[in-house]
């Protein structure tokens, strides 16, 4: 008997719907658009009178799934610290009183994505009664998370000026990063990078 799988990917309001058709299972990821980290599986249940739970099988190589979640009569599950941009490959398999597992469902996999990139904005201030230049930089997309803004005088060496958590929607809350630096005349050019992890 050959078994067709069957992939539907399908955008929602905020989330991606993906769907794969195998056997006496189907395997769907609801997951959170603009990179979350986690993925919530669910399955039909087996036509098996004497099940007791499920195996969900994962791992980043197809066929290969070196991580392993026993789980009760339960028909879905979460799966968290998942890495942006990483594809994941998963397959369930019931088990029964006896202690015996079915085979694996068909195989499906999920990549990923990769957060939204986040621009940094910066003005400068001259100096004005007294006070030093300075500049200010500020997000113009969200940065939730935590992040790291990096100096460098050469674009060779890089030493952390400021790090940090983000928890709100720069878009929505107005929220997002905003530093103040003061600028050295002794230095004749700053470059600043941003790193989120």
């Amino acid at each position: 008997m050959r078994i067709l799988l069957a992939i539907f990917i399908r955008p929602t309001r905020r989330r991606w719907l993906v769907t794969a058709l195998a056997g006496i299972f189907i395997l769907s990821a609801l997951v959170r658009a603009r990179g979350s980290q986690n993925v919530v599986l669910a399955w039909n249940p087996s036509p098996a009178t004497n099940v007791v739970g499920y195996n969900v099988y994962f791992g980043t190589e197809s066929g290969s799934y070196p991580f392993l979640i026993n789980l009760d009569n339960v028909t879905d599950t979460q799966i968290y610290g998942l890495a942006d941009g990483a594809t994941y490959f998963f397959a369930v398999s019931a088990t029964d009183s006896e202690g015996d597992e079915s085979a694996l469902s068909e195989e499906i996999s999920y990549t990923v994505p990769l957060p939204p990139p986040v621009t940094l904005a910066a003005q400068v201030f001259p100096e004005a009664d007294g006070q030093p230049p300075y500049m200010v930089i500020t997000t113009t997309d969200s940065l939730i998370g935590w992040w790291e803004v990096d100096c460098s005088t050469d674009l060779q060496n890089w030493g952390v000026y400021r790090f940090g958590y983000s928890y709100s929607d720069v878009l929505r809350y107005g929220g997002g990063l905003n530093l103040r630096v003061p600028l050295d005349p002794a230095q004749p050019q700053m470059f600043f990078r941003l790193l989120k992890f």
